[in-house]
């Protein structure tokens, strides 16, 4: 079967360091879903607008690519602590048989008007921006939502979100949807498990952003926020 890449997102995750573990988990993360141009025709959304979220299926395009028939059963889940192994079809881990992810997404605005539209808009992204996508469908909730679904192992991890503290002035000269992205970002702690270090500087680049933080226990202090610096590191 061959897929064929229909669109990409723009998104401000400009690295995979720091990028929502799950859609939906990081709500004012905001992206843009820009067809390539063999599906740039505005029938091909046309009835959208009816729906509020939509799946998205993506590819890993920054993992590295292995052969055909390359494959471990078995993987190390961060949010587990990178010791404990899991079979790969019982995680959302990215290294898989075949590099596909799957995300469900709100959307906020479909733009038809724009030059090279259609454009959709979408929020509580969890894709780096680039990422290639293959496929959108509309989410359908009487199919869709299974409200007694359990969620496994993932579910102690999915509660244990960290205090922020804003430690720098410059963080309230960001656009609150920046801001507020930022600090839901943070606070699902994006360090992994097996590697915290308390009081080590981490960075992660959101945007034109570099947000310099570090940990104490249970709390994650923002320190410092440069702009431009990731462009300037390429």
């Amino acid at each position: 079967m061959e897929l064929f890449q229909i669109a990409h997102m723009e998104s401000k995750y400009k690295e995979k360091f720091g990028i929502s573990r799950q859609a939906g988990l990081v709500k004012h993360a905001a992206g843009r879903i820009v067809f390539e141009d063999l599906y740039r025709e505005l029938d091909s959304v046309r009835g959208l607008e009816e729906f509020s979220h939509i799946w998205i299926l993506w590819g890993f395009h920054k993992n590295p690519s292995k052969r055909r028939g390359e494959w471990s059963p078995t993987v190390r889940p961060p949010k587990l602590g990178g010791r404990l192994r899991k079979g790969v079809f019982a995680t959302r881990s990215p290294n898989r048989p075949n590099p596909i992810g799957l995300s469900c997404v709100e959307i906020f605005d479909i733009d038809i008007n724009s030059p090279g539209g259609p454009f959709i808009y979408v929020s509580g992204v969890d894709l780096l921006d680039g990422t290639p996508i293959y496929d959108i469908k509309p989410f359908i909730p009487y199919a869709d939502n299974h409200p007694d679904a359990k969620g496994g192992f993932s579910e102690a991890s999915a509660k244990k979100n960290v205090d922020v503290v804003v430690r720098c002035p410059e963080f309230q000269m960001l656009q609150a949807v920046d801001s507020n992205a930022i600090v839901e970002i943070l606070k699902q702690d994006p360090r992994d498990a097996y590697e915290k270090k308390e009081n080590h500087e981490y960075g992660i680049f959101y945007g034109e952003y570099n947000v310099k933080f570090h940990a104490e226990n249970d709390t994650i202090y923002i320190d410092k926020i440069e702009k431009d610096s990731f462009t300037m590191t390429k």
